[in-house]
């Protein structure tokens, strides 16, 4: 198991995580690797840490990285943006 799964893993069982969650766990991994030119082993266990230790959230670390979520039009809910 590689270390981007096996943090997936590890989160996914302390936090209950649903397909979803787990989904945009892997691409916040992903977008971390590029943004900080290092591989997505090192970056899961970045986020691994922040989660774990620090009890920072999806949209925490998306914040600290820089990173926004592209919404495609089959994920924008009108009612959603009041």
């Amino acid at each position: 198991m590689t270390l981007k799964k096996e943090a997936i893993h590890r989160l996914t069982i302390r936090f209950n995580l649903d397909p979803k969650q787990r989904a945009e766990l892997s691409e916040i991994i992903d977008e971390i690797s590029k943004v900080e030119a290092c591989s997505s082993s090192v970056a899961a266990e970045k986020v691994r840490q922040l989660m774990e230790n620090k009890h920072n959230s999806i949209v925490d670390i998306r914040k600290i990285y820089g990173i926004e979520k592209l919404f495609t039009l089959k994920e924008y809910n009108p009612d959603d943006a009041s």
